[in-house]
């Protein structure tokens, strides 16, 4: 599955889509196609504000085209409104970077709560009353170009036309995917789409959907707020920042060149981040991190807190992992942290944290390098009261006396899975023929085909 095109719209807030890769054809789309700081996943979407305005603003991206075989199209779509959205973009797929309306390959739509498409033709509803307000939406568009069909995935469901699928013309091969503000006679809602993936091939289905990633990998002493993290008080300086001495490494499971640093240097203040993750209201999560300390004998700081707001408000708390010497701690409000598993932490090493949530049941369970604690059988509670965590905290602590490291963390939708990215691996095949001869060793010119395992090629 070699990836075509890739796009998190990972900009600063109102940074104008054209200088985030985009192209636009005629008038710049200025703040009417922007960044915005409402995220599926990182801390960013591309923001079309589809308010009344007579204008229609066009940007373009490239991606490697393909004139065979399938492609597949993902991204998160998330409707400002659904009862006055008479036309609003999805994506455009198009075989050339003018607005040319006979190049239009498919163009995937939004009308009131239905997802459209059309090519070369009259409006076909894909899929009737199927988008709610405010609500992220996966999507996934697989096009074949043999036979000019293409299929659709609403949040994991599949709509094919009875299983004939739905035809598109073809008079180019696509090559370009357009976002449009759409010309409105009337107001229309705003619309954001985040998390872009075009990749060769049959669409694939993800067996795990990420709620946050971050691998904190960045230039070294980049300040934690340069880098994504919002600030509950005061800006840590150097205090919180990427640290490439340190970084959790793992080939080939896992590998990065840094992560982020909370410093011991002498401070009377106490440090708060935070981070946004896609909100769940009922099931499971899960949270992993891994974590090094430099002393477990004397200190004292949390690993993470799990919030329902981006401000320092204890009735939000939803749930906190924390350390305590060389134990784990956990947080809940209003009966604060205490201790829940003992003599677990090591001195410089990493060691990974995981915490499986049940949101239904308000209890959690956590595993330390991949051992289990689980309270018994019986997990350990908390409390949640209706708040629903939707930001994840990270803290400098006033009295922390030793280095603490934070890497490669994720939250991920559903129970805890034995985490790994897949092992990858090179192999390179075929056998030496009795005619070989040793110019054919010295001149080469022979084939060696290199097989790669769990990943892609990158030129």
């Amino acid at each position: 599955m070699a990836s075509l095109l890739q796009d998190s719209f990972e900009a600063a807030e109102g940074t104008n889509i054209t200088a985030a890769g985009w192209t636009a054809i005629g008038t710049d789309p200025g703040d009417s196609i922007e960044i915005q700081a409402t995220p599926y996943l990182g801390s960013s979407s591309v923001h079309i504000v589809n308010s009344y305005d007579a204008n229609q603003r066009i940007v373009y991206r490239s991606f490697t085209q393909r004139i065979s075989g399938k492609i597949t199209v993902l991204l998160y779509y998330r409707p400002g409104g659904v009862d006055a959205s008479k036309y609003s973009t999805i994506a455009i797929i198009h075989g050339t970077n003018t607005n040319n309306d006979s190049y239009r390959i498919i163009n995937l739509f939004q009308y009131e709560d239905d997802i459209k498409f059309t090519s070369g033709g009259a409006d076909t509803t894909i899929a009737s009353a199927i988008l709610a307000t405010n609500e992220w939406h996966k999507i996934e568009l697989e096009l074949n170009m043999d036979i000019n069909k293409f299929n659709v995935w609403i949040n994991h469901v599949e709509y094919n036309n009875g299983g004939s699928y739905w035809s598109f013309e073809q008079d180019a091969d696509p090559g370009f995917i357009y976002l449009i503000k759409r010309a409105a006679s009337t107001s229309v809602s705003d619309a954001n789409i985040d998390e872009l993936d075009i990749y060769d091939g049959a669409r694939v289905e993800a067996t795990v959907e990420f709620l946050l990633q971050d691998g904190f990998e960045a230039a070294d002493g980049t300040n934690i707020t340069a880098y994504g993290w919002g600030v509950v008080d005061t800006d840590p300086g150097d205090f919180v920042e990427i640290d490439t001495a340190q970084k959790h490494y793992d080939p080939p499971k896992y590998i990065g060149a840094s992560s982020v640093l909370l410093n011991d240097d002498a401070d009377e203040l106490d440090y708060t981040l935070y981070k946004p993750f896609t909100q769940q209201t009922a099931g499971h999560f899960t949270v992993r991190i891994w974590h090094r300390d430099g002393d477990v004998s004397a200190s004292d700081t949390a690993f993470f807190t799990l919030s329902a707001v981006n401000t320092d408000v204890d009735a939000q708390r939803t749930l906190g992992l924390g350390q305590m010497y060389n134990d784990i701690n956990s947080y809940a409000y209003p009966a604060g942290w205490s201790n829940i598993i003992l003599n677990v932490l090591l001195a410089d090493t990493w060691q990974k944290i995981e915490v499986e949530v049940d949101l239904d049941a308000e209890i959690f369970c956590v595993w330390v390098d991949d051992s289990r604690n689980d309270n018994g059988g019986a997990w350990f509670p908390f409390a949640n009261s209706g708040v629903y965590p939707a930001y994840i905290f990270i803290k400098k602590a006033s009295n922390a006396i030793a280095d603490k490291w934070l890497d490669d963390l994720i939250i991920y939708k559903g129970a805890r899975a034995s985490w790994a990215l897949a092992q990858r691996s090179v192999a390179i095949t075929g056998t030496a023929t009795a005619s070989i001869t040793e110019s054919d060793v010295v001149a080469g010119g022979k084939t060696i085909i290199i097989t790669l395992t769990g990943d892609t090629f990158v030129a």
